[in-house]
């Protein structure tokens, strides 16, 4: 758990981690810790990331007073960056806006066979993903239910400015929101968006 949540503390002091490369050896359990996200919109995680397929376990963000309201999950906010095989058992990522279980915000790069069985819930722009730029998502499954006002997905709540390719993707959750939601992504408003089975 220190490991992992070194990288939180080291993007959270303005280093990107570019082009660096993390691998998971073990499970982890985050009970009793409030999660500080890894990359935030001031500093973006820019590194890869490998979760080796093990677990993380009771992931947290309530009551966590000195998280922001915006760009919260495992990651905050990712930026042409790689995650793959992350494997995120349970637990509840709770805050407003881009909220993801895996990652608050992507912007290009790549997220795949990841999986996701916590809870998520927010206002807008909610999902697996809370919102993504140009990202392409695959093998991706997510399991934990999500509940916002408005944007919502299973796998991407928000996509805009570019086109995300969503490709062999599973989305079995239950999604509670009052508008512009869907089981793979809740809102494009860009051309160009595929989700391909």
């Amino acid at each position: 758990e220190r490991d992992l949540a070194l990288l939180a503390l080291l993007t959270s002091k303005n280093d990107s981690l570019t082009n660096k490369y993390f691998k998971q050896t073990a499970n982890l359990d985050l009970t009793g810790n409030f999660w500080l996200p890894i990359g935030s919109i001031e500093t973006y995680f820019q590194g890869h990331y490998d979760g080796n397929g093990y677990k993380i376990e009771n992931i947290s963000t309530f009551d966590n007073k000195n998280l922001p309201l915006s760009y919260v999950g495992l990651f905050g906010y990712v930026k042409n960056s790689l995650i793959e095989n992350v494997n995120i058992i349970s637990g509840s990522v709770k805050r407003t806006e881009n909220v993801g279980a895996l990652t608050g915000s992507a912007y290009g790069g790549s997220i795949k066979t990841c999986r996701n069985g916590a809870a998520v819930i927010g206002i807008q722009n909610c999902g697996f993903i809370g919102s993504a730029v140009g990202t392409k998502v695959m093998s991706c499954a997510n399991y934990g239910d999500i509940s916002a006002a408005s944007f919502a997905g299973g796998i991407i709540g928000f996509n805009y400015i570019d086109a995300a390719l969503v490709e062999g993707c599973l989305s079995r959750c239950n999604i509670v929101c009052a508008q512009k939601s869907g089981g793979i992504i809740g809102e494009a408003v860009i051309e160009g968006t595929k989700i391909i089975a």
